[in-house]
């Protein structure tokens, strides 16, 4: 039973990263992609708040 256990586990483990894996913000123009060159991520916490900023630069192809 533990082997089990343990196995459903792990697939839930790898499950959960699959799921929530992102990617990169991509621009389409037309056909044309607009890709991202910079992306710097700042989080302020005060308390319970959070704000999050995104600073984005954007080249074209």
């Amino acid at each position: 039973m533990k082997k089990y256990c343990n196995t459903f586990l792990a697939f839930l483990f790898l499950f959960s990263l699959y799921t929530t894996a992102q990617q990169s913000p991509v621009l389409k123009v037309g056909d044309k992609d607009i890709g991202l060159s910079k992306l710097d991520i700042n989080v302020k916490v005060t308390g319970n708040r959070v704000v999050t900023t995104f600073d984005m630069l954007f080249y074209n192809q």
